[in-house]
């Protein structure tokens, strides 16, 4: 019917303006994980992609409160345009100011919606690059299934889940970030807005490590940014024009030298919380047995001895070692116990 056909048109156009290809994914999986598959499994362009959206909502009655909802959420300055075409579809919202719009921490984020263990490896991309997104997952599972190193794309997201506060956890907890580097990569403006702004924040301010991975040609270099980083192939090259199994070679070597980079990652904190444990050790020697430490103090000893806990590796202390601890720093007359005398020659 025309009636059908303009509301269609309508709604495709909306889509249209105020979303990227990204964003209008996210937004599907939201609502349908299967229907996400198969749009991502089409590599449509914007249009195309709004088009086929709409038809295949509408064929599984995906257009309803709960689609228009999510909109508003994503979109909250434009509520009231969103509302008149949703009226169009017989479903009355209530439109809300930006000022109202309630803001989501991400440490509000209820846990059923976001993962909240250590994230080791965060991947950012494109819809456009999930081919080579899941090749790269492939091969970091290899990895994971051997450690507890976790790896994190929007996949983890479940439907029903909201996707952009989930996301903005996961780049905020992880330790390093995979980037996989296309023009459809660094146009999108959500990875640009949402997860490489933060990225690159951190990156300069906790030395977070950021691996840029060229998967299909781009003019990379003009890029300030990313022009400064090493990129993985070592030539550069892009995965893309490499013959399948040199591709499949380029990625492992990237997950050796992920594996590598965590490793030495934990590796330094153990040692170093080791080095605090030595440390107490010569304070307590020295110390006369007359002197204490106010009350409470050796209290926070295992908060210091646990510095070196991580997703793959902890370092557990159990309380003789924190009783050990704690009489050494009393300036009780006492040798180290098993515990603190082994790592007390930790160099």
């Amino acid at each position: 019917m025309p009636v059908n056909a303009n509301r269609e048109r309508a709604l495709t156009k909306l889509l249209e303006e105020l979303f990227d290809p990204d964003e209008i994914l996210r937004i599907v999986r939201e609502l349908d994980g299967g229907l996400c598959n198969e749009l991502v499994g089409r590599d449509l362009g914007l249009s195309a992609l709004t088009d086929e959206l709409v038809r295949k909502s509408v064929q599984r009655g995906l257009i309803a409160g709960e689609f228009f909802a999510i909109l508003q959420r994503e979109r909250p300055k434009l509520s009231q345009r969103i509302s008149d075409i949703a009226r169009v579809w017989g479903v009355e919202l209530k439109v809300s100011t930006p000022s109202a719009t309630p803001i989501v921490e991400p440490d509000a984020v209820p846990t059923s919606s976001v993962r909240r263990a250590q994230i080791d490896i965060f991947i950012s991309h494109s819809h456009k690059d999930e081919e080579w997104k899941n090749r790269l997952v492939g091969q970091l599972d290899v990895l994971a299934h051997k450690t507890a190193i976790s790896v994190w794309d929007d996949t983890r997201i479940a439907a029903g889940d909201e996707w952009r506060p989930a996301i903005e956890q996961a780049v905020k907890e992880a330790r390093t970030a995979i980037l996989l580097v296309s023009a459809d990569f660094l146009t999108s403006k959500f990875v640009r807005s949402v997860e490489l702004s933060k990225l690159l924040q951190r990156r300069q301010a906790e030395g977070v490590c950021i691996l840029p991975v060229i998967t299909r040609p781009c003019y990379w270099e003009a890029i300030d940014w990313l022009s400064k980083l090493q990129c993985r192939p070592k030539n550069a090259k892009p995965l893309s024009l490499c013959a399948s199994d040199e591709a499949d070679m380029h990625l492992v070597n990237l997950v050796q030298e992920v594996h590598e980079l965590l490793t030495t990652t934990i590796d330094e904190k153990v040692s170093n919380s080791a080095k605090q444990v030595d440390s107490a050790h010569r304070v307590g020697r020295s110390a006369r047995p007359s002197q204490h430490v106010t009350s409470g103090t050796p209290q926070a000893i295992p908060s210091m001895l646990m510095t070196a806990s991580t997703s793959s590796t902890q370092v557990l202390i159990d309380q003789t070692m924190v009783c050990e601890a704690s009489r050494l720093i009393a300036g009780a007359p006492t040798e180290p116990g098993p515990y603190l005398g082994y790592l007390a020659q930790t160099p």
